[in-house]
């Protein structure tokens, strides 16, 4: 693991240094100097968190709680409100989509498709954020993605919703941006990298999963703490290998993980994801297969999103008015 960490973070630098210095001009919270002295200041402070964090990652194991509070002090202060390293960003999403499993034809009650229930915390650690016993609500930016994250389940065989933000997402972006702007968009560049290692679904407590849970670690400690954060955005490792069948979209690969709130008791509680979101009816392809759309016209492979089967379930979920979760 640690030869892996070392090795990421030598390329991470090599394409790091191959940054014109004036692009460091133009980003936002780092004083009042040239891009050139901005660019060298940003790697010595980007070198220390990324070899501290590096030093602690193979030493974390399940249970063990003293290197998840020196990975706390990286990205958090001690009352729980984040640094600039945590990379907290403020994003208005009209639309969320997740995918659940179901019986074929099977049109699951809405609230299987919000939440798991306390019987149900056993099945909660064998996704890539949340700890076992920890349960924690994926979605996704396109239908496409939340297929994907699901492990592609048969499409008959699979329950679908859009999820309405009543306001703007609070989230730690564990992302590769576009435009990167600030020390936080550097410093998630490189973790994104190690968040998005393929994994295979017979993995367990391997990296893939070390990293992402190590995240999800600190931010609920942070929620704890009132920090007010809702979730964390991420970049999706899944997709199709073959590059020809790849969409073409901005935000195909963003996803993101809601974890609940836990009282002083220890009982999982969603009140704070119910007054959040909005939430349509659960439907199922089948559904619209017979009744909504023709989809006989469309192409084995597409190249463009918006001509995709994944895209006109969105546009037909856009219509329907979410309803309240309470």
């Amino acid at each position: 693991m640690a030869d892996f960490l070392l090795e990421a973070e030598t390329k991470y630098f090599v394409l790091f240094d191959q940054i014109d210095e004036d692009e460091f001009t133009h980003l936002k919270g780092l004083g009042p100097y040239d891009g050139t002295t901005r660019k060298k200041k940003m790697r010595e402070d980007l070198s220390k968190l990324i070899n501290a964090a590096n030093d602690i990652i193979p030493r974390v194991v399940p249970n063990e709680y003293d290197q998840v509070e020196k990975f706390f002090s990286l990205f958090f202060y001690k009352n729980g409100a984040p640094q600039k390293s945590a990379n907290i960003k403020d994003i208005k999403k009209d639309s969320l989509f997740r995918i659940v499993k179901a019986d074929k034809y099977q049109i699951l009650d809405r609230a299987r498709l919000f939440a798991l229930t306390n019987d149900k915390l056993n099945y909660s650690g064998k996704y890539r954020f949340n700890p076992d016993g920890y349960p924690c609500i994926y979605m996704a930016s396109t239908l496409y993605n939340a297929w994907e994250e699901t492990r592609r389940p048969d499409f008959e065989m699979a329950n679908f919703v859009r999820y309405k933000p009543m306001r703007n997402l609070q989230v730690m972006s564990i992302y590769i941006e576009t435009q990167m702007q600030t020390y936080g968009d550097f410093v998630m560049a490189y973790f994104s990298l190690i968040c998005a290692v393929k994994t295979k679904d017979e993995d367990n407590y391997h990296l893939q999963y070390v990293v992402p849970n190590l995240f999800m670690s600190i931010l609920a400690r942070s929620i704890r703490l009132k920090s007010g954060i809702d979730g964390i955005r991420y970049l999706s490792s899944r997709g199709y290998d073959g590059e020809s069948y790849q969409f073409k979209s901005q935000y195909i690969s963003e996803a993101f993980v809601f974890p609940p709130r836990i009282d002083d008791k220890g009982t999982i509680q969603w009140d704070h994801l119910k007054t959040l979101f909005r939430m349509t009816n659960p439907r199922n392809y089948f559904y619209y297969k017979i009744h909504r759309f023709d989809f006989g016209k469309g192409a084995a492979h597409v190249s463009e999103y918006q001509d995709s089967l994944f895209y006109a379930i969105e546009e037909q979920l856009k219509k329907e008015k979410p309803q309240s979760l309470k």
